[in-house]
């Protein structure tokens, strides 16, 4: 039984279905954390996954189902910590987009031997105060380093700011 009763008919269904699935299928060592978003319109962008298979979290709001050792992260870290749990300790590399990356995340994911870089959000704690105050002249980059973890900042059009344990400045 779901806590939810809207899931409560599909639930058994969808949990052998997640069962099967993870245990026939490997995903590559690139993993890319996307948002789906009920959305009518058309995008400018694409999946860009070779495989197309989904590993996935059924969000629905209060009641998601998350580890419940996460439950005193932020839901972005949640989402992202569910997901990575059974892949851990296996040299995956999770791909994040500035809604899920950060300090907190990149930290944990290197503890149990898994990569990680994505764009990031200025605003987010732990975020070194030298890359936040300086404005960027186009062409500039500044970047700062904590153990194994990079955040590095650029201008182009506009700035773009980046963490990874994956690349160098």
């Amino acid at each position: 039984m779901h806590p939810n009763s809207k899931l409560n008919k599909m639930w058994p269904v969808y949990q052998k279905l997640e069962e099967k699935f993870k245990m026939l299928y490997m995903p590559e060592r690139d993993i890319t954390l996307e948002s789906l978003l009920l959305y009518k319109g058309r995008l400018g962008w694409r999946h860009e996954s070779r495989s197309r298979y989904v590993w996935s979290i059924i969000y629905i709001g209060k009641g998601t189902l998350f580890d419940d050792k996460f439950k005193d992260k932020p839901m972005s870290s949640q989402v992202a910590m569910t997901l990575m749990k059974p892949l851990l300790d296996k040299g995956y590399c999770l791909i994040t987009d500035n809604f899920y990356t950060s300090l907190e995340l990149a930290e944990w994911l290197i503890s149990h031997s898994s990569d990680t870089y994505g764009t990031l959000r200025r605003t987010r704690r732990r975020i070194p105060k030298e890359l936040e105050t300086k404005k960027l002249k186009r062409g500039e980059v500044a970047a700062f380093r904590k153990g194994k973890v990079m955040v590095l900042r650029w201008k182009e059009k506009k700035e773009v700011t980046l963490l990874s344990n994956v690349h160098t400045n």
